[in-house]
């Protein structure tokens, strides 16, 4: 029953669950950074005052934007130092994972002539990736690796081993990417709305 039990822990896969958040984030931050760019532009100042890109670049100036946040939870084996073929135990973490994109990067140009907005944004990244050490759970294959250095010991295991299932999870990037997309739309949009609705906006 307890091989069992071990064989089973083997064979848990780490798991990924996406936080749909990046729709809220989008409108929450798209409202309060519009209200604040509104009340500082007269209502007269004409269109091609107003739709420049040190206006829009003010609306999204968030330093580093980040359009992705999931929650890993993963099983480490560790290995006997002496004997590795052997193993001294697993332990399973949970572990955080986020992605985004520099705002700081993004380049924005203005065809006044023809009403387009183009924005091209950089690469999209890991921005942060670490392991909740109090998640940190021991299942003992051998009794004497059970010592009061281990959790000093398996935490660095741990987050090597999240940051080998991030590499190997491509979706991570592709959903940031498309939430970059849809969270600069919705900064960008609402300002074209009420100050220059004949615009279109093209993202890169």
């Amino acid at each position: 029953m307890e091989k069992e039990k071990k064989n089973n822990k083997k064979k848990v896969k780490t798991s990924v669950v996406i936080k749909m958040v990046a729709i809220i984030i989008a409108f929450l931050i798209a409202f309060g950074i519009f209200a604040g760019v509104h009340s500082m532009i007269l209502e007269n100042f004409s269109e091609e005052e107003i739709i420049t890109v040190p206006n829009l670049v003010e609306i999204i100036s968030v330093s580093e934007l980040s359009t992705f946040e999931a929650i890993y939870n993963g099983v480490a084996t560790v290995n006997n130092a002496k004997n590795p073929e052997k193993i001294d135990y697993h332990v399973a973490y949970e572990g955080t994972v986020k992605a985004g994109i520099d705002v700081e990067q993004i380049e924005i140009d203005i065809d006044k002539e023809n009403k387009i907005i183009k924005i091209t944004k950089p690469a999209v990244k890991i921005t942060n990736d670490y392991v909740e050490p109090e998640s940190l759970d021991f299942i003992f294959v051998r009794k004497k690796a059970e010592t009061e250095t281990v959790l000093g010991e398996a935490y660095p295991i741990c987050q090597a081993d999240l940051k080998k299932e991030i590499e190997r999870e491509t979706a991570i990037l592709e959903i940031a990417e498309e939430n970059a997309d849809t969270i600069i739309r919705g900064l960008v949009l609402p300002f074209i709305y009420q100050f220059g609705n004949e615009y279109t906006l093209e993202i890169n």
